[in-house]
């Protein structure tokens, strides 16, 4: 064979493979919706980790109560000091730490329980009065008290320690200069600040005890949102929904009975996870109202696999678009990262996301002893979602059927 008819042979493969590949092409352009998905899951992971996702927690959750006054304490209290004080260490753990402490205390009681459900991660305490400590020369006592379920928060405690109370004591002795000269010149020199640390519902060092259960939620999300959306396209596509249409069977007959082996085996999965973290990391076992929750979760996870396969006119469809919902619960949900780290923008698309509310009810359960009126507070928003979701779904279909 000559150079020459090698040379055409090449071009006529080439010609060949040019071919098949303008006429993908366009059956691909025509596909927009896989091809918007193509585009949008770089795109949405791209702006995700690089504007919403941090490993530093900043505007962490807190709150401040006031201590009562120590036995045996004596002595004159100014009410210009106090304020003072007040809005200096305010100042101080607003703009150093990144905290969120409003201006008022909270009612102890109160406090106590926010801390449990986790709408709380630091609690601080302080007199009502400190001028009371400072008149007389003595270290102005300070509690902080940290809920330690969270390895975001443990690490960020670890790192205050004396540092917190020296930049602390610094602020106490500014506010204090700061007072009208008669005032100060009955204040002692040397002002302190005695810090004690609490740490509150530790978990056991370097183990899986904290991701672990809260994987179970992100399972029970990718498994039944992909076999709800699957289950349905799939008779779409090997034409046995007509078969149904053709049947005295409403959309809810079809839709239900679909619904309900994925649900069983949901609950089945469920129960596997806790016991395996029950056995292997000593996790104490969901009670009946968590499970409460979770079968809701499940239900509102079927209900959005089955307004995705509305979308979907393949498989291929339905599992993308379920990998574009999937994405996000996982980013934005504190399942991976710090919630408290994310913008505001993207701390608003988490509260959209069933599992940041089931992982909200399961932590406050498992990791604080919340009871279980706390835990169905908690996952509230859930049974929101999974009546609109499956409302929708029943909407949509019948309207196919």
């Amino acid at each position: 064979m000559s150079r020459f008819d090698s040379f055409a042979g090449m071009r006529r493969h080439a010609r060949m493979i040019l071919a098949v590949a303008r006429k993908e092409w366009q059956q691909l352009r025509r596909d927009r919706l896989t091809l918007a998905l193509l585009l949008g899951v770089p795109l949405a992971q791209i702006l995700l980790f690089g504007f919403a996702i941090t490993l530093r927690p900043s505007q962490l959750p807190a709150a401040w109560v006031e201590l009562p006054p120590s036995l045996g304490l004596e002595g004159p209290a100014d009410a210009a000091l106090d304020a003072q004080i007040h809005s200096g260490l305010l100042a101080q753990l607003n703009q150093d730490q990144g905290l969120r402490l409003s201006t008022q205390p909270l009612a102890p009681a109160q406090a106590q329980r926010l801390l449990q459900r986790g709408e709380l991660r630091l609690l601080l305490a302080w007199p009502r009065q400190p001028s009371r400590y400072l008149l007389q020369g003595l270290a102005l006592p300070m509690r902080l008290e940290a809920d330690l379920s969270d390895p975001y928060v443990h690490a960020l405690v670890a790192q205050l320690g004396d540092g917190l109370a020296h930049r602390l004591s610094a602020k106490l002795a500014e506010s204090a200069g700061s007072a009208a000269p008669p005032l100060r010149l009955h204040l002692q020199p040397g002002l302190d600040l005695s810090l004690e640390l609490r740490g509150r519902y530790a978990l056991p060092p370097d183990s899986g005890a904290y991701l672990v259960p809260a994987l179970s939620g992100v399972i029970l999300t990718l498994t039944l949102t992909l076999m709800a959306a699957l289950c349905v396209v799939r008779e779409l596509e090997q034409g046995t929904w007509d078969s149904l249409r053709n049947t005295p069977l409403g959309a809810m007959h079809i839709l239900l009975g679909k619904l309900l082996p994925y649900a069983a085996l949901g609950l089945l999965l469920y129960g596997l996870m806790q016991a395996l973290a029950f056995v292997l990391f000593d996790t104490p076992w969901a009670s009946l109202g968590l499970w409460a929750v979770a079968l809701v979760f499940m239900l509102g996870q079927l209900g959005l696999g089955l307004c995705l396969s509305l979308l979907a006119r393949s498989q291929l469809q339905a599992l993308q678009l379920g990998v574009f919902f999937y994405l996000p619960s996982i980013l934005l949900s504190g399942f991976m990262f710090p919630f408290e780290g994310m913008p505001g923008w993207a701390r608003g698309l988490g509260e959209l996301l069933p599992l940041t509310h089931f992982l909200r009810a399961l932590r406050a359960e498992l990791f604080r002893a919340a009871d279980a009126a706390q835990v169905l507070s908690l996952g509230s928003p859930i049974l929101l979602f999974a009546g609109l979701s499956l409302g929708l779904a029943v909407w949509g279909y019948r309207r196919r059927v």
